[in-house]
Order: C-alpha cells, then structure tokens, then sequence
C-alpha cells in the first residue's frame, strides 16, 4: 500500500492489461492528481517507468524518469 494513493500495480497475466485505451484529450487537475499517484507507486516500486495500464487506468499516460 503506498500512502496517498488507492492505485496498485496489476501484475502478468491480469486481463485489465490487454485492455484498450483511450487517448487523453483533458489536462485538468484531475490528470494532474492521477499522474502524480503514478509517480507515488512509481517511486515505491522503485520503478524507472509506469503505464497507465499497469495501474488500472485504461488511458494512454507513460511516466519515465
């Protein structure tokens, strides 16, 4: 459980990573919000990168460092 955030990472074989995604058209603070718990799991998975997928959020958004 990462603090600050409900998102978690959905691991192989989970179906919901098959799943299409739709392209962002908003940049509101909603995406801001989301983005910025992406970064949270990110960081407390000691990962280098996340998709949107890979947290359950069917939106086309990658994270690098």
């Amino acid at each position: 459980m990462v603090e600050g955030t409900d998102l978690r990472v959905l691991k192989y074989p989970h179906p919901a990573l098959r799943a299409h995604d739709e392209e962002v058209t908003v940049f509101d603070g909603a995406l801001r919000k989301t983005v910025t718990e992406m970064f949270l799991v990110m960081y407390a998975s000691k990962g280098v990168g996340l998709a949107a997928p890979q947290v359950h959020i069917h939106r086309m958004s990658q994270l690098h460092v």
